[in-house]
C-alpha cells in the first residue's frame, strides 16, 4: 500500500515558490502546483487504461547489454581479420610448428615462418585449429627426398594431434583407412594464403617441367622455345595437378617406371594435370630415354603450392620416397575389388592404372625406337612358321628372391631353362595326325634372354638363347679382360676396364661419376647386408679412390645402363610367353606391358619365384 505525506502550509508555500522560479528560469508555461492526495489503492480506477504496457526496467537493461556484447564481438572479429591480412604471423598463438628430434616431433609456438618446409598448425578466422604445409619461396623445386619424407611424417603427426583434440567434433575414426577420406582440418595452401595465414605467391608460375626444356633442344620435330613461351602466356595455372619427381634412393629404373606409371594412372583417375620433373634424377634427362609425355593445357603450379602430403592437396608431388603415403594400404584397399572371386582379379583396377601409364609414357626416344622396330621385325621373321617367342628375364645384383630357400642366393638358371622347355613341350605336343607340324613349330620357336648380369648370357643353360637386344651390351670384367688378352694388349687398363660385374648394385651404380669413386667393375662386390640396407637410407658401401671417372663420363655410363635396360624391357614385352621372378619389379612391369588378358588371364606370364600372384608396388 502506497502512502504519501500531506503537505503543511510551510511546505506548500515552498513548493509553489520553487515551481514558479523553475518555470521562469525555463521560460515555459506557468502551471500552478496542486498537491492532491493519491487515490486509495483499495478502490478500482474509474479511468480506462490505454496503450501498451511498459516493459519492466530489468528487461530493457538486458536487451541493451546484449546489443553492446554483439556489437563488441563484431568489432573484435573485424579488427582481427584486418590485422591478419595486413601482417601475417604476428600472433604466436595461431602458428605452431612440429619440429623433428630423434625421430619424434615437438609442437612449439612461433611467430615467424620456418626457413624449412614444414607442416604447420594454424587457427582460422573462426578460431578453429587447422593445419597446412609451408614451402618457403626460396626453396627450389624439387625438394630433397629426405625433406619430402619429413613433411609427410609431420603431416601424420599434426593431423592426428588435431583430430584427437577433445574440442574437435568432426573427426571420423572409422573412415581413417579410406583413401578418399577428407581431413576436415587440413587447409590447402591456397586457402591459407587467402586467409593471410601464409604469404601469397608473388607471381604466377611460368616455369616448365625440366623434361620440356631439354626436349625442345634434343628431340626433332618439336616446336621452338619461343613458340612454346608465347603459347604458355595464354594459359592459366592448373586447378589441380600431380607432379612425379624422378628421384630414387635405390637407383632402380624399374621402381621409377612403376611409380611413374602408377602416378599417371592416378592423376587421370582424379582428373589432375600430370607433370614430370627430372632435374634431380640419377639417370640424367627424361628426353634421353623417352619422347615427351602428353602436355597438359595449363601451366604447372608454383613450387610453394606443390606438396607431398596429404593426398587431398590440390597440387600433389609424388616420388619414390612418398609412395608409402600415396600408394599405401588405403590405396590398395580402396582400389582392390573385394567382390572378385579369383585372387588376381581383385587387383585388376590397380593393374589398369599401370597400363594407362605404360600406354601414355613408354615411348622410347627416336633413335632407340627405330632400333626396336627393326629388332622386333627380325624376331617375327625368325618364327614365321608358327613358333613361340619365349622371353626370360634373370635378375641378380642386389636383389634376392622371395622364395625362402633362395633368399641368400639366386634362383638357379636351370629353373628358367626347365620352365622354357616345359612351355614348348606343353604347347607343341606331337600327335599322330599333325604330320610333324608340332616339331616344326617347336624348332621355329626362339628364346630371348635379358639380364642385369652379363655372365648369364654365357651360361650353359642358355646356350641356345639369343640376347633380347644387342644395341647396348653390358660386358662383364672377365669378358673384357679375356678380349684384351686375346688382342695381346694386356696392360694396366685391364685393371681399370669399365665392365659390369655380377649384376646391378645400387652403390656401384651411384658411384659412377661421383667424386673419389673408382670404376664399377674394379670394386669388390657389396654383400647382401650392404646392398639391402634400404630402410636406413645410408649407403654402407664406400668405394675407394684408385681410378676416377669424371662426372660427365659417369653420366654417360649411367645413360647407357638405362637405355640398355629399357631396350631389354621393350623387346621382352613383345614375348608370347615370359618367364621371370616376381621379386623383380621388372618381372611385374613385363606383365603390364603384355596386357591383362594375355599375361594373367591366358597365363602367358610365368613366375618361378615361389607360388605368388602378381602384385604392383612393394613398399
Amino acid at each position: 500500500m502506497l502512502t504519501r505525506r500531506t503537505p503543511t502550509v510551510s511546505t506548500f508555500s515552498q513548493a509553489v515558490a520553487a515551481a514558479s522560479s523553475s518555470a521562469r528560469d525555463k521560460g515555459s508555461l506557468h502551471v500552478p502546483y496542486i498537491d492532491t492526495p493519491l487515490p486509495s489503492p483499495s478502490l478500482p480506477s474509474i479511468l480506462p487504461r490505454h496503450g501498451k504496457k511498459t516493459a519492466p526496467r530489468w528487461r530493457r537493461r538486458r536487451l541493451r547489454m546484449l546489443f553492446w556484447m554483439v556489437g563488441g564481438l563484431c568489432l573484435f572479429l573485424l579488427s582481427r581479420s584486418i590485422s591478419k591480412n595486413a601482417e601475417p604471423h604476428s600472433d604466436s598463438d595461431y602458428l605452431l610448428s612440429p619440429l623433428e628430434e630423434d625421430g619424434d616431433f615437438e609442437i612449439v609456438g612461433t611467430n615467424v615462418l620456418p626457413e624449412q618446409p614444414v607442416a604447420l598448425m594454424v587457427t582460422d578466422a573462426y578460431g578453429k585449429k587447422r593445419w597446412t604445409v609451408s614451402i618457403p619461396p626460396v626453396k627450389e623445386f624439387p625438394l630433397a627426398p629426405s625433406e619430402y619424407e619429413t613433411i609427410c611424417r609431420q603431416c601424420d603427426e599434426i593431423s592426428s594431434l588435431i583430430a584427437n583434440d577433445g574440442n574437435n567434433k568432426y573427426y571420423s575414426q572409422p573412415g581413417q583407412m579410406d583413401f578418399y577420406r577428407k581431413d576436415l582440418y587440413y587447409m590447402d595452401i591456397t586457402d591459407a594464403q587467402d586467409e593471410g595465414l601464409l604469404p601469397g605467391s608473388t607471381a604466377e608460375s611460368n616455369e616448365q617441367p625440366h623434361y620440356q626444356k631439354t626436349a625442345d633442344t634434343k628431340l626433332p620435330g618439336t616446336r621452338s622455345t619461343e613458340t612454346d613461351a608465347k603459347a604458355d602466356t595464354e594459359k592459366q595455372i592448373c586447378e589441380n595437378s600431380l607432379t612425379y619427381v624422378l628421384q630414387s634412393s635405390d637407383a632402380g629404373f624399374g621402381k621409377t617406371l612403376m611409380g611413374l606409371w602408377m602416378s599417371y594412372g592416378l592423376a587421370k583417375e582424379e582428373g589432375r594435370s600430370f607433370f614430370i620433373d627430372d632435374s634431380d634424377w640419377e639417370y640424367g634427362q627424361y628426353s634421353t630415354y623417352f619422347q615427351p609425355p602428353p602436355k597438359p593445357n595449363c601451366l604447372p603450379p608454383p613450387a610453394t603450392l606443390r606438396v607431398p602430403c596429404p593426398h587431398d592437396a590440390k597440387h600433389l608431388v609424388v616420388s619414390a620416397v612418398t609412395t608409402p603415403w600415396i600408394f599405401g594400404d588405403s590405396f590398395t584397399a580402396h582400389f582392390t575389388d573385394a567382390r572378385a572371386t579369383a585372387g588376381i582379379n581383385r587387383q585388376r583396377r590397380i593393374f589398369s592404372f599401370l597400363r594407362a601409364g605404360f600406354e601414355a609414357l613408354f615411348r622410347l626416344s627416336d633413335e632407340d625406337n627405330d632400333y626396336l622396330g627393326i629388332r622386333l621385325e627380325d624376331l617375327k621373321n625368325s618364327i614365321d612358321r608358327g613358333g613361340l617367342l619365349i622371353g626370360i628375364h634373370v635378375r641378380h645384383g642386389d636383389l634376392h628372391p622371395i622364395e625362402p630357400r633362395y633368399q641368400d642366393a639366386y634362383i638357379p638358371l636351370q629353373k628358367y631353362a626347365s620352365a622354357a622347355a616345359n612351355i614348348l613341350e606343353s604347347t607343341f605336343s606331337p600327335t599322330p595326325s599333325d604330320g610333324g607340324s608340332s616339331f616344326n613349330k617347336r624348332s621355329a620357336s626362339r628364346i630371348i634372354l635379358a639380364s642385369d648380369d652379363p655372365d648369364v648370357y654365357g651360361a650353359m643353360e642358355f646356350q641356345n638363347a639369343q640376347k633380347a637386344q644387342s644395341r647396348i651390351s653390358l660386358a662383364s670384367k672377365s669378358t673384357i679382360d679375356a678380349a684384351m688378352v686375346a688382342q695381346q694388349s694386356l696392360s694396366k687398363s685391364v685393371q681399370k676396364n669399365l665392365g659390369w660385374e655380377g649384376g646391378f648394385f645400387k652403390n656401384l651404380f651411384l658411384s659412377l661419376g661421383a667424386p673419389a669413386a673408382r670404376p664399377i667393375i674394379d670394386s669388390p662386390r657389396p654383400s647382401k647386408s650392404q646392398t639391402r640396407d634400404v630402410d636406413s637410407g645410408i649407403d654402407s658401401y664406400h668405394p675407394s679412390a684408385d681410378s676416377l671417372v669424371s662426372p660427365a663420363e659417369g653420366l654417360r655410363l649411367r645413360e647407357l645402363v638405362g637405355r640398355a635396360y629399357l631396350l631389354d624391357l621393350a623387346v621382352l614385352g613383345h614375348s608370347d610367353r615370359l618367364i621371370c621372378g616376381i621379386s623383380s619389379v621388372t618381372c611385374r612391369l613385363l606383365a603390364v606391358m603384355m596386357g591383362w588378358s594375355n599375361s594373367l588371364e591366358q597365363g602367358a606370364w610365368h613366375n618361378i619365384d615361389g607360388p605368388f600372384e602378381w602384385f604392383s608396388l612393394s613398399l
